[in-house]
């Protein structure tokens, strides 16, 4: 088996490659080159072929060398259904993190961000976006903060579209109702920065993606405004999570969940 990371990292990080394991589905660490070429087929198919921009090639970037590959596998078919991708501060600060291509991090100071941990790439089979499967990959997250210790997350979710005005329509909805952080906000870089169009384009909860959903119902933040990715075709909004601030619900739910998930 040829292994995507040098031993020293295994080591260090991944000797015990399970997070959680349910009745039918397990979530774990690739930590094979066959692991990750699934995991880089599944991005490519959610990422480019399902928004129309697909250039051949594979979905890997160099972030992906020091990252961490959280894979939902179902058991019943021996599939990967789902990734989610992490890299912990500690590393990032010497290697760099993909959220610092689209906005200046300064704003957090390495303090926190060598405390954190950046996550992003998540994807799930159309089949298995039914809720469960994205706990499941939660619950892994809540796993990986027991055995690492990051107090925080941060990275970048996505609406998919390339509507400016939507994008702010969607930071204006969010921020009058309280989802904006009031103490940071990092600047957008270019060629990501868009300027707000002002045009009033009416937006509503049922606009929200459901990764965004997510991660406000546990008592993330959006950071800052949003960008333009013309590469993934998407504007992106940029998410900070102290896991002091975890809702009550839901810290009982990753409790519970990375125990014993039934789904």
């Amino acid at each position: 088996m040829e292994l995507i990371y040098d031993k020293s990292f295994i080591d260090k990080y991944l000797l015990d490659q399970i997070l959680v394991e349910s009745k039918r589905f397990t979530v774990k660490f690739a930590v094979s080159s066959d692991e990750l070429a699934e995991v880089l087929a599944l991005r490519r198919e959610i990422f480019r072929v399902e928004r129309d921009c697909d250039r051949g090639g594979s979905d890997r970037d160099s972030f992906d060398d020091y990252a961490f590959h959280m894979l939902l596998i179902d058991r019943e078919t021996d599939r990967i259904i789902g990734t989610y991708r992490a890299i912990l501060g500690e590393v990032a600060m010497s290697r760099g993190f993909y959220t610092a291509q689209e906005y200046d991090l300064a704003a957090l100071g390495a303090e926190r961000l060598r405390h954190a941990c950046e996550v992003g790439r998540s994807c799930i089979m159309p089949e298995y976006r039914n809720g469960g499967a994205i706990m499941l990959l939660w619950s892994g997250i809540s796993e990986m903060r027991k055995r690492y210790r990051f107090q925080y997350l941060i990275g970048c979710a996505s609406l998919d579209s390339t509507d400016v005005a939507k994008g702010y329509a969607c930071y204006h909805y969010l921020k009058n109702r309280g989802y904006v952080s009031d103490e940071i906000d990092l600047v957008p870089r270019y060629p990501y920065a868009v300027d707000d169009p002002g045009t009033g384009e009416e937006f509503s909860a049922s606009d929200l993606p459901p990764l965004i959903k997510g991660y406000l119902r546990i008592g993330a933040k959006i950071a800052g405004k949003p960008t333009l990715d013309q590469d993934f075709k998407c504007i992106d909004l940029p998410v900070w999570f102290d896991f002091d601030k975890l809702t009550e619900r839901y810290n009982r739910h990753f409790i519970s969940e990375s125990r014993s998930p039934e789904k």
